[in-house]
């Protein structure tokens, strides 16, 4: 991860650059503030908040989105506290992060209709637009 280990993002809401994208596809083209993650750690423990805007995209690109952790995870975690806002419907849309232990990856998911996770994709639970709004936050023990 790129953040000091020793007491970065103590008590406080810390923020850290999020680097996301897609697994396999063609990776989404967007600004470099398009994607906003604040995380506090007490001690072992982190919570983190992700927010994605999709106003100044140019490209969602193709395959499973992703978005990284500020520190790898010690055991797989499931996250179901995303949510997909398509503004120009008014609908949600339950998204879900799952990372594996020792990763920081967070691929995404949405509950799919016969209740089994769909990979997050430019066209899937629909269509994306830059009036869209993602976000997810969760707390994951890592190492000490």
């Amino acid at each position: 991860s790129n953040l000091e280990r020793s007491n970065s993002g103590y008590g406080v809401n810390t923020s850290w650059p999020v680097e996301g994208g897609t697994i396999g596809g063609t990776p989404p083209v967007f600004p470099p503030d398009a994607i906003i993650g604040t995380f506090n750690r007490i001690g072992n423990l982190v919570h983190f908040v992700i927010n994605v805007d999709f106003d100044n995209i140019t490209s969602f690109g193709t395959g499973q989105y992703y978005v990284k952790l500020p520190y790898p995870a010690i055991s797989d975690y499931l996250f179901s506290s995303g949510h997909l806002l398509d503004f120009s419907a008014n609908k949600g849309y339950i998204i879900i992060g799952q990372v594996d232990a020792d990763s920081d990856v967070l691929r995404l998911y949405y509950l799919g209709s016969n209740s089994q996770l769909e990979d997050f994709e430019h066209n899937a639970p629909k269509t994306l637009t830059t009036d869209d709004h993602f976000d997810i936050s969760g707390t994951y023990e890592i190492e000490g």
